[in-house]
């Protein structure tokens, strides 16, 4: 796959950025997109063009469109990988925030498929790669805004899948476990300013908060993480799941094998309360 493009949303930090880093290395061209531009800069290179993308934003994604028209760019690799993180109490957290995750988190990754999809050519080189989250998988307390549109978003690379099968493209559904990054203090600031005054899980606070930047503790290394992704991104016949990093393996595990009530027993007591 010499000589082709990947377009990468959320490359500020994290998993995005390493796989743009690591796609260029390989020798790629990188479109590597952020809602703030500040934060790509310095990724420059011969083989990395950052762009400006907000994904919950449709000037920026026409933008995005006509960008790919005016170059006559085709997109070999789509990876969706744009998110955003918060926790907070189910039965507390506003409508308005739960909004703000899934247009990021779900409606934004949807939009930039379709619009990226006309770009993408129908052969079996082509891949569509969503990164969601184990936690799309086994829900934990105080997470449901993200773990809820984590597993739409996961339902969604499932459909896509095989709806995109007979065009040869394929599509992979990426659920990290607990990946070295920016995601737990990113949550946990989200999380606290989230927090109602009034709410009934005042003394919980600090549980809360540490349920933000729980995926952070020994986490694994996100080099490592994105090596293995895009050795099994590029295999001739790449899995239509892929699972690594910390957690990824037992939580799966444990949601499949183990009854509802002592589940929960277990995950409120491995969270502290």
């Amino acid at each position: 796959m010499d000589n082709k493009t990947v377009l990468i949303t959320g490359t500020s930090s994290g998993i995005g950025h390493e796989l743009a880093k690591q796609f260029a290395e390989l020798g790629f061209r990188v479109i590597a997109t952020s809602r703030n531009l500040e934060t790509i800069e310095a990724l420059t290179s011969d083989f990395i063009h950052p762009f400006k993308l907000d994904i919950t934003n449709d000037d920026d994604i026409e933008n995005l469109t006509d960008f790919l028209k005016s170059e006559k760019i085709k997109i070999d690799i789509l990876i969706n990988n744009a998110g955003y993180g918060l926790m907070g109490p189910a039965a507390e957290t506003s409508t308005e925030k739960y909004k703000e995750v899934f247009e990021t988190n779900f409606f934004g990754q949807i939009k930039v498929t379709q619009a990226a999809l006309p770009f993408i050519p129908k052969n079996k080189e082509s891949r569509i790669v969503n990164i969601g989250s184990i936690s799309g998988v086994l829900t934990t307390p105080f997470a449901s805004p993200y773990c809820s549109s984590k597993a739409a978003f996961n339902s969604f690379s499932d459909a896509l899948r095989m709806e995109l099968r007979p065009f040869k493209i394929k599509v992979v559904s990426v659920q990290p476990g607990a990946i070295k990054s920016r995601f737990g203090k990113n949550a946990a600031r989200e999380t606290t300013d989230a927090l109602k005054t009034t709410s009934m899980y005042k003394d919980y606070e600090e549980i809360i908060a540490r349920r933000a930047e729980a995926s952070q503790e020994r986490a694994t290394d996100v080099e490592v993480f994105v090596k293995k992704l895009i050795k099994a991104i590029l295999r001739n016949k790449p899995p239509a799941l892929f699972r690594a990093g910390k957690l990824s393996f037992i939580a799966s595990f444990l949601k499949k094998c183990l009854p509802e009530k002592l589940l929960d027993k277990i995950l409120t007591k491995v969270f502290g309360f």
